[in-house]
């Protein structure tokens, strides 16, 4: 973590999400989601929503951004995209 930020709060996907908000994805991104969720679904038999795989993800890139900096994932593909 960066001197002078506040630590994020943990995410819990047993908090119930109350904001809803949209995001814009490409058609394969979409596909990709659907295709992961049904995926987890019948192979590991786990209820699982677009929404939970994005919430996720989500948490995992910040928890990288605050272990890692500059070197995070996030940041790098920040840096790469066109």
């Amino acid at each position: 973590m960066v001197r002078g930020e506040q630590q994020r709060p943990e995410f819990d996907l047993g908090t119930k999400p109350y904001r809803r908000l949209s995001f814009d994805f490409t058609d394969a991104e979409y596909e990709v989601l659907e295709d992961q969720k049904l995926s987890i679904r019948r192979t590991y038999l786990v209820a699982v929503t677009k929404n939970d795989i994005v919430r996720c993800a989500v948490g995992f890139l910040l928890a990288d951004l605050d272990r890692n900096g500059e070197r995070s994932r996030l940041v790098k593909e920040l840096r790469a995209r066109r």
